[in-house]
């Protein structure tokens, strides 16, 4: 059973904002492995950058092993938000995915933070109803290209805790919460 620490990474006005999540595949061939960036940027990033401004920036993908030691895979990559808008809100500004598995407690749901947040997407710190369709609309993709066995990538998405012997939980659902949060994991490798 391969599980993998995904870190994805992005800029805006300088500041880095990145999330880690957490796949596993049963039997993963090394290619299965080494193909792992790039299904995150097809089946991920190019979903969800649909709902970003153009004014952040993917611009890494690492995956690591976390049952076996390894070196990391990185694949720097330089994608854009695809709303074109000369306005947005500020780095510390995110739109909140939480990851829920079938499991209770903190060891049984995850969180990813995504900035790029278009200005006219909220009234009054609540997410606009079209902008939050449209982002659950991307995350309900995601779930699908992440469900494991014959999903378009194989891979399973789910959550796993820090320590050595936390074990992996598959996510049974992926939902935007309805107010906007505050980006703050920062720090190289840190996840939820």
């Amino acid at each position: 059973m391969a599980v993998m620490r995904v870190t994805i990474t992005g800029v805006q006005h300088g500041s880095t904002i990145q999330n880690v999540v957490h796949m596993q595949r049963p039997e993963a061939t090394t290619a299965e492995i080494s193909g792992l960036p790039a299904f995150i940027v097809s089946h991920w990033i190019n979903v969800f950058r649909l709902q970003q401004v153009n004014l952040f920036k993917y611009t890494n993908v690492m995956v690591q092993r976390v049952d076996v030691e390894e070196n990391a895979i990185n694949l720097p990559v330089s994608i854009l938000g695809n709303i074109s808008t000369g306005v947005g809100y500020p780095t510390f500004a995110a739109i909140i995915m939480t990851i829920r598995t079938a499991f209770f407690g903190r060891r049984g749901r995850g969180r990813v933070y995504f900035g790029g947040l278009k200005l006219d997407g909220s009234n009054s710190n609540v997410v606009e109803v079209n902008y939050l369709t449209a982002w659950q609309t991307n995350a309900n993709t995601v779930l699908t290209n992440f469900s494991g066995g014959s999903s378009p990538t194989g891979w399973q998405l789910g959550v796993r805790g820090r320590a050595a012997d936390d074990t992996f939980h598959s996510a049974t659902n992926l939902a935007m919460r309805t107010t906007f949060g505050v980006q703050r994991r920062r720090n190289t490798g840190v996840g939820i």
